[in-house]
């Protein structure tokens, strides 16, 4: 955001005290109904936009926030993202074959992408995965893939679809006694979107199941009755007659290799 305070004045008080009038003059502008063209403007808005939402005086107020939040917002979200880099690389020090990938065209390709997304994203989780992955993929494990797909479906990845992954991992690891690493479908949507992006393997299997639908109606039935039982009964069958599981796919076994922290590392 451009600053509406000279150089002159900034140069001479403390950073916090400058923001601080540079947001009360936003405020004053918003007030006077001129700041809605500069605001829209700064934000992709075209004029006609902003001559549309002048008519709506909440939307001063959203604007105003956006401009004046989002930057230091994304700051302390960057900074995040950049401390876990630093921690994971201390950590994984031993398997990082050469350091100046982290100045090669490739890594910071990378990092565009993970800061791409800083603006949307605010849990403390995700941006510590964003930079672990970042530090990750400088180890040899990784050297001669891809790592662009990874990165963007860690971008794509929600914090619970995340969570759920990392379960699906632990569960994968567990003895063949103590189970086979598959899941059954329950109400999680994490399973299904996790499929979708490769990391789930999905499964269904027919088990043996009695279908028992009368040939020919019964004569006190009536053929609406009837119709509807055999509705009924192959909805029952579909519901009972089918088995799906899911359990990581060998890209899901690479991608969390990609992203893993010291807590799975040690494991």
């Amino acid at each position: 955001m451009a600053h509406l305070l000279s150089s002159e004045w900034t140069d001479k008080m403390p950073i916090d005290d400058a923001l601080d009038i540079e947001v009360r003059q936003l405020r004053e502008l918003v007030d006077d109904g001129s700041y809605l063209p500069v605001l829209a403007t700064k934000l992709g808005l075209s004029a006609a936009a902003a001559a549309s939402l002048s008519a709506l005086p909440f939307v001063s107020q959203i604007l105003t926030s956006l401009l004046t939040a989002s930057p230091r917002r994304f700051e302390q979200r960057f900074v995040s993202v950049m401390e876990a880099l630093a921690k994971q690389q201390k950590r994984i020090e031993e398997k990082i074959p050469n350091l100046s990938y982290y100045q090669s065209e490739e890594f910071h390709a990378l990092s565009t992408l993970i800061l791409e997304k800083l603006h949307s994203t605010h849990q403390q989780e995700k941006l510590k995965a964003f930079g672990e992955a970042l530090a990750n993929s400088g180890t040899g494990e990784f050297v001669a893939d891809d790592k662009e797909p990874y990165i963007r479906t860690l971008r794509d990845l929600s914090l619970e679809d995340l969570q759920t992954l990392r379960s699906m991992g632990e569960i994968s690891r567990r003895p063949s006694p103590f189970g086979s690493g598959r899941v059954q479908k329950g109400d999680n949507a994490s399973f299904a979107r996790l499929a979708s992006l490769g990391l789930l393997q999905e499964s269904t299997v027919l088990k043996e199941f009695d279908l028992r639908v009368p040939v020919v109606p019964r004569s006190s039935q009536t053929p609406e009755n009837y119709a509807q039982g055999m509705v009924n009964a192959f909805k029952q069958y579909f519901k009972n007659a089918t088995n799906t599981t899911y359990r990581l796919s060998s890209f899901g076994h690479r991608f969390l290799s990609f992203i893993a922290s010291k807590s799975i590392q040690e494991q």
